[in-house]
Parts: C-alpha cells; sequence; structure tokens
C-alpha cells in the first residue's frame, strides 16, 4: 500500500524506503546508505501497517497483545511531552506506543520515547534505598530507615551550621508533585534553604521535520532531553 514509504517522503523526509519492481514482483526496499536505521522515527512505520508485514522485533513473540493492559502516559526523554500509551502485563511493560494529540506529537512518538521502558527494567537500576554503615560499607535499608537517618543528618547539619546550610537540588526528571515535596521537606528543616535545578541535558538544538509538500512542521524532537524542567523550575 505503501504508506511506509510516505512516511519517510512526508513526514521524516529521509526518503529511506522506497517499492521496488512492479505488480506481483513488487517489493519494499530500505535505502541502501543505511539512513531508514539512522531516522529517528522510522519505528512509526510498525504502527501504520495495515497488514502487519512490518513487525518491531523488540517486541515480536514476547506477549499476546489481547493480554496487554493500556495506561495512558508522557514521554519521559525529552520536553516534548509526546503522548503514549504503556501496554503492559504482570507487572512489566512490554512496549510503548504513540497516543494522538494534534497538538504535540499526532500520530507520532521518535524512537527515544518507543524504546525508553527499557530502563524500567534495566538489572543495574537502584529498586531499594541504600546506606552508607560504618567502615564506609553501602548497604540495602528500608525506605523509612533511610529517610529518618537522612533527616537527622541535615538536622544535625543545620543545627551546627545555622539556617541556610542546607540546599536541595531537584531533578528535572521529577514529577511536579515530587519537587514540590522534596522542596517542602528541606523547607521543614532549614527554612531559608536554597532550593536549585540539578543539571538539564540538552543535545543543542530542536530537530525539527517538516512536510516538502506544505512547509508545515510534522514532528519536533526537543533538544532538552528532560521531561519536567519546566514544571520543576515553576
Amino acid at each position: 500500500c505503501s504508506r511506509c514509504v510516505r512516511f519517510t517522503r512526508e513526514i521524516s523526509k529521509t526518503h529511506s524506503l522506497a517499492i521496488q519492481d512492479r505488480g506481483d514482483h513488487s517489493l519494499l526496499r530500505a535505502a541502501e546508505d543505511g539512513s531508514f536505521e539512522r531516522d529517528p522515527y522510522s519505528e512509526n512505520v510498525v504502527d501504520l501497517c495495515p497488514v502487519g508485514a512490518l513487525l518491531d522485533k523488540d517486541f515480536l513473540f514476547k506477549q499476546r497483545v489481547w493480554l496487554l493492559k493500556e495506561t495512558p502516559s508522557i514521554s519521559p526523554v525529552d520536553s516534548g511531552g509526546e503522548n503514549i500509551y504503556l501496554h503492559h502485563n504482570e507487572g512489566r511493560v512490554w512496549r510503548i506506543k504513540p497516543r494522538y494529540n494534534s497538538e504535540v506529537n499526532q500520530w507520532w512518538i521518535s524512537d527515544d520515547t518507543r524504546y525508553s521502558y527499557r530502563a524500567v527494567h534495566e538489572e543495574s537500576r537502584l529498586k531499594v534505598a541504600m546506606k552508607t554503615e560504618l567502615g564506609g560499607q553501602v548497604a540495602a535499608a528500608s525506605f523509612r530507615d533511610a529517610m529518618d537517618t537522612a533527616v537527622a543528618g541535615l538536622k544535625d547539619i543545620v543545627a551546627k551550621h545555622g539556617p541556610g546550610s542546607l540546599y536541595g537540588m531537584l531533578s528535572p526528571m521529577m514529577a511536579c508533585e515530587e519537587a514540590w515535596l522534596l522542596g517542602q521537606a528541606i523547607r521543614s528543616i532549614d527554612s531559608q534553604a536554597i532550593l536549585v535545578m540539578g543539571p538539564v541535558p540538552s543535545s543543542g538544538q530542536d530537530e525539527v521535520f517538516k512536510n516538502p509538500q506544505n512547509g508545515k512542521t510534522t514532528f519536533t524532537i526537543k533538544a532538552e532531553k528532560a521531561p519536567n524542567a519546566a514544571g520543576v523550575r515553576r
């Protein structure tokens, strides 16, 4: 049907897919220069293929789609606010799909967003609170024990050095509610504590894609690689 070919011509502008030959000899072919693999949102062709001829190897044979539950969410990879659905089952995220929003991402999501769920299940991910014990050894602790130790240490600093001796660094990855609660917690210990924004990673400038036929912007990949720096600043 050539939907995917049109996508690379009109949306991503890579022209990296084409139909080779005619009639029953027609084949879909990717450009030999590897531009399809480098396309930052080439995986959208999986969603728009109406017959399942183009599939995502990351998800292939992993789950039956009718077992998946769907939860609306927002992309965690940059400040673009791409609307997404998390497809999950039995406590595990199996894939991410775009959620239509005419003002933000229309029908598309970047490949970085599509595969951002991998980090959720990384073996190296910190899943429990850690606490430094005597001798410098780091060991797992309950969240309550870790919080009590942290609060006691912060109160001790304020008692020794006076108001204004604490500062809190808020991550641009936080939700607004998390940032507000952390700020309130620190200010409850030191009313003059300074709250600062943590480092906001950036790729330099936004990557803007436009339809070559009508000049309309089809997609923008934001340079700011944090989902909520603006919300945390507010």
